[in-house]
């Protein structure tokens, strides 16, 4: 759910996790890039000490990169450091590739921004009056699910999602109402793409995003669970150290 678990879909994209643009009072652009990567340098450093988690990170300023520096690790229990080629899970941030799906399928007459929501996804109709700008614009109101969808098993999808929606069948307020961050509103707007488009929501962002950015390390992760060379694991901390928590 958009962290994209949103049906179990996951955008994961390769060697950033982390841009920063900065600017520098150094008058030479040099000078300026050796200035930010120390700062960096000194931030991130901690995540060289011991074995942990850690990061990606890059700088651009003016269009160019500054400085790139990996951190820690990506698979702690096999000893594999972060690089320049580490596949990051990118959560929330996924968010605006399902808005993008949805821009270019308005674009091209294939759904209003004020449709209702239910016109894609008839198990929604306990939801009238709510239409994708709502979902886009989180003032859609749909409640939040996350406490109470079933993760005891396999990963949870889009139909989970939506036969709990439809059992729930109380909106948190009416829409437009107010503005409240969503997660369950935009993993909605996966289903909504797949009717709209007429096929998989990993198949279009695939074909319709990410082929003609040239984002060749950049994909879905869906159900099936494909395979991600290179991918960092996601932990927690714990008392004696991590315990993986992907």
């Amino acid at each position: 759910m958009m962290n994209l678990r949103h049906s179990a879909k996951t955008l994961v994209v390769s060697a950033i996790a982390l841009t920063v643009c900065m600017q520098s009072g150094c008058s030479n652009p040099t000078d300026a890039g050796k200035t930010a990567s120390r700062k960096v340098d000194e931030i991130f450093e901690p995540l060289n000490v011991a074995t942990q988690p850690g990061a990606a990170v890059m700088i651009i300023r003016d269009g160019k990169i500054l400085h790139k520096g990996h951190y820690g690790f990506a698979d702690l229990d096999r000893g594999i450091p972060i690089t320049s080629e580490t596949n990051f899970r990118l959560a929330s941030v996924s968010k605006q590739f399902a808005a993008m799906a949805i821009m270019i399928l308005e674009e091209e007459g294939q759904i209003s921004y004020d449709d209702p929501i239910s016109q894609y996804v008839p198990e929604l109709a306990a939801y009238p009056g709510v239409t994708v700008r709502h979902l886009l614009q989180h003032t859609g109101g749909l409640p939040d699910y996350y406490d109470l969808i079933d993760t005891s098993g396999d990963v949870p999808t889009n139909d989970d999602a939506l036969r709990l929606l439809g059992e729930m069948a109380s909106p948190a307020f009416a829409p437009g109402e107010r503005y409240e961050y969503s997660n369950p509103g935009y993993d909605m707007l996966g289903p909504i793409v797949e009717a709209a488009a007429g096929r998989p929501f990993v198949d279009f962002v695939r074909e319709r995003i990410c082929q003609p950015l040239n984002m060749s390390n950049s994909l879905v992760h869906d159900h099936t669970f494909p395979d991600i060379p290179n991918r960092a694991i996601g932990y927690d901390p714990v008392a004696d150290g991590f315990e993986p928590n992907d």
